[in-house]
């Protein structure tokens, strides 16, 4: 668990990547196929990362869709995890021992 937020994706892009590339904010969302109000947004934090932006960043910069994405998620449950918990009652289960094909679940055992 992270003492503090993970980095959202467009603070790695803004702080780390952009200002190694030597690229423009035009020219880097140009590259990207993105409109430069999208990226600014992505810089600014305003705007998560989507599959659709993580297979260009994995394409245009490296590391895949893959770390994006991930990146994305870590902060997004830690942001989640930090806010007011949810008051929800939990349902307690068990898997049943029943499984159809794949090893797809076909019921819940009371």
């Amino acid at each position: 668990m992270y003492d503090h937020a993970p980095p959202h994706p467009g603070e790695i892009l803004r702080d780390d990547i952009l200002p190694s590339l030597g690229l423009s904010k035009s020219a880097f969302a140009k590259r990207l196929g993105i409109s430069v109000q999208r990226l600014n947004n992505l810089l600014a934090e305003r705007q998560s990362v989507t599959v659709e932006i993580a297979k260009r960043l994995g394409a245009v910069v490296g590391y895949g869709p893959r770390y994006w994405l991930g990146v994305q998620i870590q902060h997004d449950i830690w942001r989640a995890e930090t806010e007011e918990p949810m008051r929800l009652e939990p349902i307690v289960w068990r898997r049943s021992k029943v499984r159809g094909p794949a090893g797809v679940y076909t019921g819940l055992s009371a």
